[in-house]
């Protein structure tokens, strides 16, 4: 998304979503995580070729990370997980059970 992210600061807080497939999700939290509900974070590629170890890492990272103070709904940057490897998915829902809570 680059430059124009910024440009979503000016949308109602609190009223909108955005599904980011692409963007740096860490950077998109910096830039808009006060503004907007963000959704992704898992990329499609670690789910298909990754391993159990670097899944569940990624996960808690963005869980932590992009998480932090709510406002984020875990998915697949592209809504559809064609090719990943079950045991993958299993172990991204299991961390995201672990790591994505709210206290």
């Amino acid at each position: 998304m680059g430059p124009a992210l910024k440009y979503l600061t000016e949308l109602p807080k609190g009223k909108t979503v955005g599904w980011f497939q692409a963007s740096d999700i860490f950077k998109v939290k910096e830039v808009v995580g006060d503004t907007l509900c963000i959704m992704g974070g898992m990329k499609d590629s670690l789910l298909q070729s990754g391993t159990t170890d670097e899944v569940r890492a990624y996960t808690r990272k963005v869980c932590e990370v992009v998480g932090k103070g709510g406002g984020f709904i875990m998915s697949t940057g592209v809504g559809e997980m064609e090719g990943s490897e079950l045991e993958l998915v299993r172990a991204w829902v299991n961390a995201t059970r672990e790591f994505g809570t709210y206290h």
